[in-house]
């Protein structure tokens, strides 16, 4: 991280943070592309915010941006500073391709040891929150939205791509409204307080750090939150296994909320000192209506957050991919994991081949295994199912790296 500075980023920014800080007390820490930090008081209140710019490149996540919010986070970590996502973003930037994928992994890692540290964190959405975004937003303790805004994993026009237009008509704007909009979110307990657009975001901000000061964030808590909101849509889940679970993500099938939510549940009750290889053939997280009423980001967020609670506890978790991964599913099982291994036939991309065409509207880039490695996306390829076995067993409790 830079030092502070008394410049001021060129974009509309200033205001946005100058109206959430108390006068005169803000301090720029630095700016990169679509992404502004800044250190200042909230009625008297030392804390950190960051800010995404809707007017760059729509507000999305690139290289230098998550890399200047993974430098944030560690900082605040360091300093025990809380912390305001102030959202207005598609997500990650796809342009960037493998190398921007690599670094949102990074970035959130960072934000999983943040969360994990009892750091304040709260998320502001103003607009819209989509993808890697609302990852974020659903990673904090506390989470508040303008009436306007819209949050999912997957945008209306890749839901309609993806699971057709009786799934979803993007140019309802209704239907959209009614399945993103942040009433929705809050009566589904993903949103804890949709403010009036007329109270000043300095109130806003306030209540949002009172509110994170009382709510311990309870990963065990939200899990049995998350559970019931399955239960009380009429989802049934069997009682999961690390096995009967990981199942699910080798199907070369996106998955669901119910999927996710099993996985997590199964890590959860993994031992200290096992070794678990986690293989995956999965394309991403399912574009459906039904997984997006659920709140679906909330649960890929949960998920990446129990793989990182299991490796506090020793569990040494290793993902490979044997097949596909994409998208939101591959960030949470690479930034959860101690580390991420490919098969030389693996495949990871961004987001699935048509999802990206619909936002960016072109063909992507090919990028191949070579690049994953390249860029970090992964961390080593392995020739063999039991490449890696062997030499892992000797350092296990057990002696030996349970795979599934």
């Amino acid at each position: 991280m830079t030092e502070f500075t008394d410049a001021r980023p060129a974009s509309r920014n200033v205001t946005r943070f100058e109206a959430l800080l108390d006068p005169g007390s803000e301090k720029l820490i630095e700016s990169r592309g679509a992404l502004t930090v800044v250190e200042g008081h909230c009625k008297g209140r030392l804390l950190r915010l960051a800010l995404t710019d809707r007017s760059v490149a729509g507000g999305s996540l690139g290289v230098d941006e998550s890399d200047l919010l993974r430098s944030c986070f560690e900082r605040c970590r360091t300093e025990k500073t809380p912390i305001l996502l102030a959202l207005d973003s598609g997500g990650a930037r796809l342009t960037s391709g493998l190398a921007g994928l690599a670094a949102f992994r990074r970035m959130y890692r960072s934000a999983l040891d943040l969360r994990l540290a009892g750091m304040p964190m709260v998320a502001l959405i103003e607009r819209d929150c989509f993808g890697g975004a609302s990852m974020l937003a659903m990673l904090c303790v506390v989470r508040g939205a303008l009436p306007s805004a819209r949050i999912g994993m997957s945008g209306p026009a890749i839901i309609e791509t993806l699971a057709g237009k009786q799934d979803l008509d993007a140019s309802d704007r209704e239907a959209v409204r009614a399945l993103f909009g942040a009433l929705t979110r809050a009566r589904a307990g993903a949103i804890d307080i949709v403010f009036d657009e007329q109270v000043s975001r300095a109130d806003t901000l306030a209540q949002l750090l009172g509110l994170a000061a009382d709510k311990q964030g309870d990963v065990f808590e939200q899990h049995q939150r998350l559970k019931q909101r399955l239960s009380d849509t009429g989802v049934g889940i069997p009682v999961p296994t690390l096995e009967s679970a990981t199942r699910l993500f080798r199907r070369g099938v996106a998955v669901g909320a119910a999927e996710i939510w099993q996985l997590a549940d199964a890590v959860l009750g993994a031992r200290t000192g096992e070794a678990v290889l986690l293989r995956v053939n999965c394309p991403g997280q399912a574009a459906t209506r039904r997984d997006e009423l659920l709140v679906l980001s909330e649960y890929v967020a949960h998920l990446a957050l129990c793989l990182r609670v299991a490796s506090s506890r020793g569990v040494e978790l290793i993902t490979r991919i044997e097949g596909e991964s994409a998208g939101g599913i591959y960030v949470a099982l690479a930034s959860g994991a101690a580390s991420v291994e490919a098969n030389p036939e693996a495949m990871v991309r961004v987001l699935p081949g048509k999802a990206i065409q619909v936002v960016v509207r072109e063909t992507p880039p090919t990028e191949t295994l070579a690049d994953a490695l390249r860029t970090g996306v992964v961390d080593r390829v392995v020739e063999g199912a039991e490449s890696c076995v062997a030499e892992r067993a000797a350092s296990t409790v057990a002696g030996q790296v349970k795979q599934y």
